[in-house]
């Protein structure tokens, strides 16, 4: 399928905010992973920071085509706008709370595609209820929240999916996923969207985090989450204890409506749930009490005091963990994912999927925001007929799951055919 806009653009990807803290893990993995003769551009605020990351690019990947370099503020729309019109394909790593908006919006006019990891529900609303028609009707892909949150969760609905219907022509029931790792160490823009959330008080949070606060269908199935502790058979001790995971089931599930709702390939029965792994009875007690601390301190970001308290001792912009820290912690996660149990000849069957990125968290988010963007630029196959709109990375499919593969994801599957007994 060809790109929105057939007229020759002078590069196939653009990486706006490319020279902060992801957006310089984002770019490295264009020049390690992505075709050696693609034109592509970083652009940002500072000339004396592009042209740092530059040196780096050229210096640690010799042999390929070097990015242009672009100086632009997302104030300057003008700019912005044709910065943004010269590419095929946009990868917004900004400060979503402040610059965003104007990013998105130059997309559609200039019908870009586009890919972020804006994993905020309100944020992605407020962008669905502006801008999805418009986008539809120009035939640009705007590809949202597509990092850990919720990418990662698509590419295994995708891949669960798959494997599902080839093996025994079935379709998803529950999505259980475990998270393996609690991002301790989190980078200046990362904080400052969580504490953006937060600032929209308990009553906000709780709107976000209801099933049907970003589909386009719909989903009136009834949860079934397990509270507190409990012991998988797959997936280990597992707790209900990952503060964001409502808001996460929110944004997997505009994919499922996406996708046809009840009548998509995922199934009238898909249901996700989240939760985080613990290694013993104690770790799983911890991670209840930090939840519940998290939980307070968001309640509390509402008030102005302390959220100044709080940025007081953040990470500045464009900073965050260390090499070191970020590769002594791999990013690892898994899910089971059930055949529809409402079928009969389904009864015990599903499918365990584990992930692995040894290079970390922060790549990992990185890898499959480029891979998102190469698949949209090389590929463009979106399912079932789809052209345009504030889309998720479950539309681009089968071909984004081979191409986060090539980017250096493991996933090894086990397909289970007796899991009650």
């Amino acid at each position: 399928m060809a790109a929105p806009d057939s007229t020759p653009r002078k590069y196939g990807i653009v990486v706006v905010g490319g020279s902060g803290f992801t957006g310089t893990k984002i770019c490295t993995h264009i020049a390690a992973k992505l075709p050696a003769d693609l034109k592509w551009a970083v652009a940002g605020r500072s000339i004396e920071r592009l042209e740092k990351l530059a040196a780096r690019l050229r210096k640690e990947y010799p042999d390929r085509v070097q990015p242009e370099l672009e100086v632009v503020t997302p104030e300057d729309t003008k700019t912005l706008g044709e910065v943004i019109g010269r590419a095929k394909v946009c990868i917004s790593s900004v400060l979503y709370t402040v610059d965003g908006e104007n990013i998105i919006r130059a997309c559609v006019e200039q019908r870009t595609d586009y890919v972020d990891c804006a994993a905020v529900p309100p944020i992605c609303r407020d962008w669905i209820n502006k801008y999805h028609k418009q986008a539809e009707e120009n035939g640009v892909a705007l590809i949202l929240a597509c990092g850990f949150r919720a990418g990662a969760m698509d590419l295994l609905a995708i891949h669960g999916s798959r494997e599902l219907a080839k093996k025994w022509s079935a379709q998803m029931g529950n999505m259980t996923l475990r998270i393996d790792m609690v991002e301790s160490n989190m980078s200046g823009g990362t904080l400052r969207t969580m504490l953006s959330f937060g600032s929209g008080g308990p009553k906000a949070l709780a709107e976000a985090g209801h099933p049907s606060f970003l589909t386009p269908i719909p989903y009136t199935n009834p949860l079934k989450t397990i509270r507190g502790i409990h012991k998988d058979p797959f997936l280990g001790r597992l707790t209900n204890s990952s503060p964001p995971g409502d808001q996460a089931r929110g944004l997997i599930n505009r994919s499922w409506g996406l996708l046809g709702g009840p009548k998509s390939s995922w199934g009238p029965n898909f249901q996700y749930n989240e939760y985080e792994k613990a290694e013993s009875y104690l770790g799983a007690i911890g991670n209840m009490v930090r939840c519940y601390v998290m939980l307070t301190v968001f309640s509390w970001v509402q008030y102005p005091w302390f959220m100044n308290l709080i940025l007081r001792s953040a990470p500045d912009l464009g900073t965050g963990p260390s090499e070191e820290q970020i590769r002594s912690a791999p990013f690892t996660a898994a899910a089971f994912i059930e055949a529809d149990p409402a079928v009969e000849k389904n009864g015990g069957k599903g499918c365990l999927i584990e992930l692995k990125y040894n290079e970390g968290g922060y790549p990992f988010a990185a890898m499959i925001m480029a891979q998102a963007a190469a698949t949209l630029l090389y590929d463009r196959n979106l399912t079932d007929g789809i052209k345009g709109g504030c889309l998720t990375a479950a539309v681009l499919g089968p071909d984004f799951v081979e191409r986060v593969r090539a980017g250096g994801l493991e996933i090894e599957t086990t397909m289970v055919e007796n899991a009650l007994g």
